[in-house]
């Protein structure tokens, strides 16, 4: 994955949670690993965050990116991600985001998933519970793309996991998408 796509990643995470001004802020960006991981019989590689306290497997190499922001008026204290994408353009990240406000900011920004903004608007949206914390599923569209993501409210952040792909790739990546959502673990 180039550089310029692992901070697009991030970007595209922090305005997808409609955090004003996160782009602005030139948050520290630090790559720790780019098109890592051992692939086992199957093409999936275990991908543990650095910094995150996450895995997940990855269909293919991975990146794994933190990014630190030190400005006092963003509400993102940290953001881990774990990103890879497949031949077919299918583009897989799981990000573990940690809000300076603690819970009360990160139950906030878990409640602004709830409404679609922006290009993609939700085809569905499910609350679901993973092990025993509150969670979201929804799966967003345009005329071109696809993405499906799953948001999980842990103590003081959220885990969010999102699958974005080519509508063209449709089967594909429904027959990835539960490999990838099922694999997650965090601490």
């Amino acid at each position: 994955m180039k550089r310029s796509n692992a901070l697009q990643t991030l970007i595209f995470l922090a305005l997808f949670l409609a955090l004003p001004g996160w782009a602005d802020n030139k948050p520290t960006v630090t790559i720790h690993r780019q098109m890592a991981g051992e692939l086992d019989e199957t093409g999936w590689a275990l991908a543990k965050s650095t910094d995150g306290r996450f895995s997940v497997k990855t269909p293919g190499k991975f990146s794994d990116l933190s990014s630190v922001d030190n400005n006092s008026t963003s509400p993102i204290a940290e953001v881990h991600t774990i990103a890879a994408s497949n031949v077919q353009g299918i583009k897989f990240t799981a990000t573990r985001i940690k809000f300076k406000g603690g819970r009360e900011v990160a139950v906030k920004q878990f409640n602004r998933l709830k409404v679609s903004s922006g290009k993609l608007k939700y085809k569905s949206l499910k609350p679901m519970k993973l092990n025993e914390y509150e969670a979201m599923e929804g799966e967003l569209e345009n005329d071109r793309l696809a993405l499906v993501q799953r948001t999980v409210l842990l103590d003081d952040d959220l885990l969010t996991l999102i699958v974005e792909y080519p509508k063209a790739q449709d089967a594909v990546a429904k027959r990835l998408v539960p490999i990838f959502f099922s694999s997650v673990t965090f601490d």
